[in-house]
């Protein structure tokens, strides 16, 4: 599920949903070096909401700030011109990167549920990364990031990248829930080591009950050395009872939430 046979590519690709941002940018640019170090496609999904669209056909639908200011009459002429404008963008990001470095690259626009249509693309092989979206009131607080309600059911690894920042140098943390972790795991996170610039790989075993404080305290031994990444099984996400909107509040670092593969029972 996680890895490709060929060790040269961990993933067939890098799944990104850009929706309910206009952030683009920011968000291209990780996932693109992102790419490039782990010598693999990206695939940049816009979705137009189909809600939003329905929203837009009622009558004296009105767009405004979060202040209460009204922007603008909005209808769904309106809003599909300015979704396409917004492609539009996302293409010209997309070439400005390609003429920049190599980059291998795909832009999929489909019009549904943003997590319906997230979900039918996700498949093995595929690395979906979540870019932390801007926050609006401009308090860095509470940052969301897309599609977290779905995270868990998709069948592909997950990595929340937050805004401006990248994958570092530094080691990789891969958090258990036991003192033994699953080869699946450990071996991705060797395999990743060497794929970002041979970083050294160090199991932490939850301590204690298992709490988000336990972890959260544990993890502020690396406040001066961060770690690169931090690889969070889910059977440990289940331990803490933790959600993606939990693990972006707790760890201040990115982080690869993976299922483990499940072991080949011995043969007789």
């Amino acid at each position: 599920m996680m890895m490709d046979t060929d060790q040269t590519k961990l993933f067939r690709r890098i799944l990104i949903p850009l929706i309910g941002t206009t952030d683009y940018q920011d968000t291209l640019i990780a996932a693109a070096l992102l790419a490039s170090r782990l010598h693999t496609s990206l695939t940049s999904l816009f979705v137009e909401d189909r809600t939003l669209l329905s929203i837009a056909e009622l009558p004296c639908v009105r767009e405004v700030t979060l202040t209460g200011r009204i922007l603008t009459d909005l209808d769904r002429p309106r809003l599909e011109h300015g979704l396409k404008r917004e492609l539009l963008k996302i293409r010209a990001s997309l070439e400005r990167l390609e003429r920049n470095a190599p980059l291998k690259w795909e832009l999929d626009s489909r019009q549904g549920l943003p997590g319906d249509v997230l979900a039918s693309m996700a498949g093995p092989g595929d690395l979906v990364v979540l870019y932390q979206q801007r926050d609006n009131l401009g308090t860095g607080q509470g940052t969301p990031f897309p599609l977290e309600a779905l995270a868990f059911d998709l069948g592909s690894p997950l990595l929340l990248l937050r805004r401006r920042q990248p994958l570092r140098e530094g080691d990789i943390i891969v958090v258990c829930d036991t003192d033994q972790c699953s080869p699946s795991v450990m071996a991705l996170a060797k395999a990743l080591s060497g794929a970002l610039g041979n970083r050294s790989v160090q199991l932490l075993p939850l301590p204690g009950a298992g709490s988000v404080a336990d972890l959260k305290r544990v993890l502020q031994q690396y406040a001066q050395n961060p770690p690169s990444l931090v690889v969070l099984p889910e059977p440990a996400c289940k331990r803490l009872g933790i959600d993606i909107a939990g693990i972006a509040d707790q760890i201040p670092y990115p982080v690869l939430v993976v299922k483990p593969t499940p072991e080949a029972p011995e043969k007789p």
